[in-house]
């Protein structure tokens, strides 16, 4: 074996090591906590899992919860699950948003949800009709929307 295949293999070991490190640390539940604590697996873990049946083909899309446009979400005050039932809005994206209004306070309009990494002018007009920012901003998220 060369010294380059030598390199080659301890940095694909190095990054499997790597890859194994964080798959458990989010296991263990560490990773996205509030103020008050840690996530727990299970809850992030429902909605990724949800979400990997509907792309997987081997649930429904219509399956699982869905969001009643009579009551939209308010993006101000909601937790992950309630936005993974949205369209177009899986796992990654509902923390994106959750993450998004941690670091910079409550939305003061839909179009606001441009702003949040990997959301655009689509994703945003396919739920502008089943969201909604509260009352305008002025109300407080509730601990990061995560209870």
């Amino acid at each position: 074996m060369t010294g380059q295949e030598r390199r080659v293999v301890v940095v694909i070991c190095f990054l499997f090591l790597l890859g194994s490190a964080a798959h458990w640390y989010r296991k263990s539940g560490s990773v996205g906590g509030d103020a008050g604590g840690a996530l727990p697996a299970a809850r992030i873990g429902a909605a990724a899992a949800r979400y990997t049946a509907v792309r997987a083909g081997l649930a429904d899309r219509n399956d699982g919860p869905t969001v009643d446009p009579a009551s939209p979400v308010d993006v101000n005050r909601c937790r992950a699950a309630e936005l993974v039932a949205l369209p177009g809005i899986g796992a990654v994206k509902a923390d994106a948003i959750i993450d998004w209004r941690r670091t910079h306070g409550p939305f003061r309009a839909v179009d606001d949800l441009d702003s949040v990494p990997g959301i655009g002018p689509a994703t945003v007009e396919r739920i502008r009709l089943r969201v909604t920012v509260g009352e305008a901003g002025r109300t407080a998220p509730r601990d990061g929307g995560e209870e």
